[in-house]
């Protein structure tokens, strides 16, 4: 179990989906709210690309939530928002660490400002 302590983040977590535009009939992308939660976002590694077109930063985090079966709608379509700061996070790989229904780790790539 997390300790309630270290979630220390309130997050945000939406799903992609894609649609079209009813006047335009242009495909569009839009963000549905899965949930509001309480998480443990614990950065990794970061890295500075420098293509030509400028600098980049990659930061890779782990996301730690408490298991809740309305979660099940999380996926490599899916986006993290911390409420906190505002940074964002797409998420690569989601494990529900040991099976146990207790803790879901997210494997999140945060979004250049």
């Amino acid at each position: 179990m997390i300790p309630a302590g270290s979630l220390r983040h309130k997050i945000s977590i939406e799903n992609q989906a894609d649609g079209n535009d009813a006047t335009t009939g242009e495909r569009t992308t839009v963000w549905t709210l899965i949930d509001n939660r309480r998480a443990k976002i614990k950065p990794l590694r970061g890295a500075e690309l420098s293509p030509a077109s400028g600098e980049l930063l990659e930061v890779t985090a782990k996301i730690f939530i408490r298991y809740d079966s309305s979660l099940s709608a999380i996926s490599s379509r899916t986006r993290i928002t911390d409420l906190n700061n505002g940074d964002v996070y797409d998420v690569e790989s989601v494990i529900n660490i040991d099976e146990e229904n207790r803790i879901i780790e997210l494997m999140a790539a945060k979004r250049s400002r």
